[in-house]
Formats: C-alpha cells, structure tokens, sequence
C-alpha cells in the first residue's frame, strides 16, 4: 500500500467492494460509505461501489450500476390491462423486462466473478445480498470475503416484514457481520452464523471551528415517520413557551414524505420560532453557531447527526432509544430522555436551554468523545475484523 499505513489491515486485501442499494445518496449510512471509502483510497486500498440502482448524485468512485433503469420494472405491465392491443403491448413489456433483468443479472455475475482473493465484499444492505444470491454466483474457490452490515438498531429488522427473513437466510453464509454497537452485535449473534462484531461509524473532523453559539437548536434528519419531527416540533413549542425562551429558534434541515404533515404540524404548534430549512448542504456550517441538536427517533443506529454535532462541541437532547444512541449521549455528553415522555423531554430542554454553561460542558465532553470515531482509529477495527476472517478461512494471511 501507499500513503499512510492501517497497522491492522490484511497485506493481501487490495481491494473493498461496497454493495448498496442505492448510493451515492442522501442518508446517514450513505455517507459512512463515503467516509470509509475515502479514508480506505488515503491509505492505499482500491475501492469500488456496486450499487442496484442509480445514485441520487454524481459518484465519487468508481460505480458499477446494476439496473440503470429501475423505474421501468415498476407497476404492472399486463395484470391490470383490458383490450387485445393494450394486453399484447403489455405482455410484450413483460417479456423485455425479464430479458433486461436476465441480462442486469448475467452481467452483475461476470464482475463478481472478477474478484479473488484479495477483495473483500460488504454488502451494506441485506438487499444487496439478495440480489446477488438472486444471479446465482457463488465464491469459486476460496474467492473474496463476504462481510455484512445493519446500519440500524436490532430492532429495526422487524419493521419491515421481509427484512428479518431476508437477513436470517442471506446473510448466514458470511465471513463476518458487523453491527454498530457491542449489545447489536450479541443480538445479532442470535440469529446469525458468521461472527458478529461491533464497528462505531466513522466520521470526518470539522471542515470549520465552532463559533460562538446562538440560540438556536438544530435538527438534521429525513422528514420521514420513525424520526417523530412532529414530537420534536411540539416538545421545542412547550420547552420555549416561557419568555425568557422565547428568542430559541429550531431549524429543521432535511427533506423527506412528511414535509407537508411537519409544515402543518408548526402552524399548529402556534410558534413562529421553528422552520423547515430544508437540505442541509453544509452540516459544519449549520452545527457552527448551534447551541444544541435535537433528536426525537424512536429507532436510530449510531445516529451520524449526533457524532457531526458532537465533533463540532455541540450536545445532543434525544430519547434514550437505542445503544448507540445511549453510548454517544450517555455520561454527560448530552441528554437522555425516557422514550416517548414528550413532558419530560420539553422539561429537559427548558432546563438544558437556559444553562449555557451546562450546554458547553457538555459539548465539550461530547467532543472529546468524537475523536475516537475518526477513521483512521475506525480503519483499525475493521483491518481487524478482516484479518480474523482471512485467518478463520485458514488462508494465513499477514498483517502489514
């Protein structure tokens, strides 16, 4: 390898293959993708994403696209038309889209078979892995290691009815799965074969130092059910009700499918202080000059938000849902609230939002926390993981 040097990492492992899919894209787990990503090429390993559709953006590495046109598979062609011309177009549309996803498939076939050795594929989501298995590839020979990942809680694999199903008979033949906290990967252990273990996400530091901070909470997130934004919206409502409070704003930045629900939610909330600042296009300038980030999921991983606002000496307010969650809070480095307690959550921000010296305690403890998932230190976990798996396979293969 060149440039700086992983201690930890493989000397045989060239190359990492990340399987999403989608990516690029706006989302917390597509952006630790990245981060790893770019960390990896820094130190001197070959990367390449193979995403099943097309990113939301233009991608920063090389990207093989399995289906180019996904949107052409959706809805029904032939089932729900009536009349001889319009069923014979639509059975012809049948046949072209089994041809095309016959053809996406063979392909997806031919560059897995391209990789031996010395690569290793993660499969971000089990949906990836799936449609691997769905080509019919198998590793031929000792071929290239298989490492899963779960960017969510445990829990979270029972939201979604297949997910369970598809985790438990996908990705039981793996070299290693990782999970983002010690007490997800012993759940995960229940149900899964291969070794589970524990990897924080990574984060880049701060492009920009603090400022003096404003009275101003942040929100970043998607706009979307499990974040509970409308909760937020009406605990940050009740905690500023007070008037000495009254000068707090909340910007929440983020874009999603309950934008309208969440617009009404602040009329309804009577508090001219709280906005929708749509897309966040720079985290490091909006975290600048808050004072405080505000979380209100009742499902979250190892929230990304919190380590950027965390990294940037800003505290987090959030209910305490999850292990990540609670391992980047916990210990005076924000505050933890009981699941659901609306109360108790807008009692917390009251006091946390008139005691600045308690906020900067805070952020500072939270900051010095944040240190440790740069992604050099994160790049040792995994050359770790990797290098037990390579062993376990019995191929002994050396450490740098």
């Amino acid at each position: 390898m060149t440039g700086p040097l992983i201690h930890e990492w493989p000397s045989s492992c060239r190359r990492v293959v990340f399987l999403s899919r989608r990516t690029p894209e706006i989302s917390g787990g597509a952006k630790v993708v990245h981060t790893l990503s770019a960390a990896l090429e820094r130190n001197g390993v070959t990367v390449e994403h193979v995403s099943l559709e097309p990113g939301t953006r233009p991608p920063s590495f090389p990207t093989y696209v399995v289906d180019p046109r996904p949107e052409w598979h959706r809805g029904p062609s032939f089932r729900t038309t009536r009349g001889w011309r319009n069923r014979s177009r639509g059975l012809v549309a049948v046949v072209s889209k089994r041809l095309a996803r016959s053809r996406n498939r063979a392909r997806l076939r031919r560059v897995l078979d391209g990789y031996g050795t010395d690569t290793v594929l993660v499969f971000t989501h089990v949906s990836a892995k799936v449609v691997v298995d769905d080509t019919g590839w198998s590793r031929k020979g000792e071929g290239p290691l298989m490492i899963g990942q779960h960017h969510s809680q445990f829990e979270s694999i029972d939201l979604e009815p297949w997910l369970r199903g598809a985790m438990t008979r996908h990705f039981q033949n793996l070299d290693a799965f990782v999970a983002l906290t010690e007490d997800d990967a012993r759940k995960f252990q229940q149900v899964l074969a291969p070794p589970c273990r524990f990897i924080p996400n990574p984060i880049e530091p701060p492009r920009v130092p603090p400022r003096d901070p404003r009275p101003v909470a942040v929100a970043i997130s998607r706009l979307s059910g499990e974040k509970a934004l409308d909760v937020m919206i009406r605990c940050f409502a009740l905690a500023t009700a007070p008037a000495d409070l009254r000068h707090w704003r909340l910007d929440i930045y983020g874009e999603g499918d309950q934008h309208d629900r969440l617009h009404d939610a602040i009329e309804d909330s009577g508090a001219g202080r709280i906005r929708l600042a749509g897309h966040c296009d720079d985290v490091d300038e909006v975290l600048a000059d808050a004072s405080v980030l505000l979380m209100t999921s009742w499902m979250e991983g190892l929230p990304m938000s919190i380590l950027e606002a965390a990294a940037m000496g800003v505290p987090t307010v959030a209910f305490d849902c999850s292990p990540g969650v609670r391992s980047l809070i916990g210990q005076d480095r924000g505050f933890l609230v009981p699941p659901g307690d609306e109360s108790q959550y807008a009692q917390v921000l009251t006091e946390a939002l008139r005691d600045p010296q308690d906020l900067a305690r805070r952020g500072a403890a939270a900051r010095a926390l944040a240190t440790s998932f740069s992604p050099q230190p994160v790049l040792e976990w995994w050359g770790k993981l990797l290098t037990a798996a390579y062993e376990s396979r019995g191929t002994g293969l050396a450490r740098d």
